[in-house]
């Protein structure tokens, strides 16, 4: 069985991504499968999953916004910016000198705080993060105790809503904050919660993460492990396909047998026999129900930047 398709997983807690994606290969057979937008161990949530020639998908749904549901925990910050890392400051250490600083954070006017973390900003990616540092991973260095200093990169926060806030007698009775979060690609959630606290002067982290929607996908449409792996033995496997073309949100050709062998060949199209397509767009080229290509339009041609023998799902 060759699967070529991309599918919606509901990641568990305390499961990698990489983890989802050895069950996936085992499960459906399949040499090459990869994910967009790594979760956390900890996180929970839609992860998108591609097998194979459908992973040559991934670098266009890493571009993708992005929206989580995050449990932000003031009262202390840890050198991973999330419940997993060792402390780093404690309001406890100060609360002689101010008591009721639980009282104060939960009269704080949250939504205007949030406010202040609207819109185009730069932030500081977190010291154990995947970014490369002089070719090294910032993880890496930050274990070996090796001081490091993370460029500041632009991200946009779209949304932000206050969905629930108290005292969390799970987690040392620390006061809380659950907030919707609809971001771009490349935000840390785990930077906004450590500079969210950093304001307020409570010091944070973040407790709890769970990714609602990535681009068009969300947890209605994303399968949990057991029941993904259930279908797929009852034969339900096309059912569980997501669409390539809806989630890519490119414009589409529909190509007939000539267009689709010459894309095969990796010859270029007259654009001039297509209308309404702009210079150097992605173009989702699709035969007979399934993507064959992704192309762009340059000087008057439609290039082929991608060829696929055929990536089931598309739904006409």
């Amino acid at each position: 069985m060759s699967v070529n398709a991309v599918f919606a997983i509901n990641k568990p807690k305390d499961y990698t991504s990489f983890d989802v994606c050895a069950k996936l290969r085992r499960a459906l057979n399949c040499k090459h499968v990869g994910h967009s937008g790594t979760l956390d161990p900890f996180a929970t949530g839609v992860l998108i999953v591609a097998c194979g020639q459908a992973t040559k998908l991934c670098k266009y749904f890493t571009g993708l916004n992005k929206e989580y549901i995050a449990r932000i925990s003031f009262g202390l910050s840890t050198d991973t910016d999330d419940l997993t890392g060792n402390v780093l400051d404690s309001y406890e250490l100060v609360e002689t000198f101010c008591s009721n600083w639980k009282q104060e954070f939960l009269n704080l006017n949250k939504n205007v705080l949030l406010q202040g973390f609207l819109g185009k900003q730069m932030q500081i990616p977190p010291q154990f993060s995947a970014i490369k540092k002089n070719g090294v991973r910032a993880y890496k260095l930050a274990r070996a105790n090796k001081a490091i200093k993370l460029d500041a990169r632009e991200i946009c926060v779209y949304d932000a809503e206050v969905l629930a806030y108290g005292i969390d007698k799970s987690n040392n009775d620390l006061p809380y904050m659950d907030v919707r979060f609809l971001v771009s690609s490349g935000t840390y959630i785990r930077a906004l919660a450590r500079d969210i606290g950093q304001k307020t002067g409570y010091f944070a982290h973040l407790s709890a993460l769970e990714r609602t929607k990535l681009g068009c996908v969300d947890l209605s449409v994303a399968y949990d492990l057991d029941v993904f792996f259930q279908k797929v033995a009852s034969g339900e496997l096309e059912n569980l396909y997501l669409d390539p073309c809806t989630l890519l949100d490119f414009d589409v050709i529909y190509a007939d047998d000539k267009i689709t062998q010459k894309l095969n060949y990796g010859q270029f199209l007259d654009a001039c026999i297509y209308e309404g397509f702009e210079p150097e767009k992605f173009i989702t080229v699709v035969h007979k129900d399934k993507l064959i290509a992704i192309c762009k339009c340059e000087n008057n041609y439609i290039k082929p930047v991608n060829v696929f023998k055929g990536i089931s799902g598309v739904r006409t």
